[in-house]
């Protein structure tokens, strides 16, 4: 975890304090990105390059809705999440994030609504 060797002791209590204070927002939206990965990992053939998998034009590739579906649902709860704990920065992260893939699936309209 440091690069420098072993902490010094109020920085581990810091660092110990940061983990503690972690949010579920924020730890819904982690679990979210790494499923996304997963995704876009398994959509490219294995070579995905975060959300940057592009085809020789410069377009990012179509995603199929049967793989996305359960991404979509488990940002729409992350979505949920964050506007009951009024947690707005990971709102806008998730809302963004979630636009992005209904955009890659072909869905216009919820996409706009995101």
């Amino acid at each position: 975890k440091y690069g420098d060797g072993k902490p010094a002791l109020p920085v581990a209590k810091r660092f110990a304090e940061l983990e503690r204070s972690r949010s579920e927002c924020s730890d819904s939206l982690d679990r979210c990105r790494r499923k996304r990965h997963e995704v876009l990992l398994l959509s490219s053939g294995g070579t995905a390059n975060g959300e940057q998998t592009v085809v020789q034009s410069g377009a990012l590739l179509p995603l199929d809705i049967d793989e996305v579906r359960p991404l979509l649902a488990a940002y729409a709860d992350c979505v949920a999440l964050c506007r009951a704990k009024k947690e707005d920065g990971l709102l806008v992260s998730a809302l963004r994030e979630m636009g992005t893939l209904q955009l890659r699936c072909g869905l216009l309209s919820k996409a706009a609504e995101s």
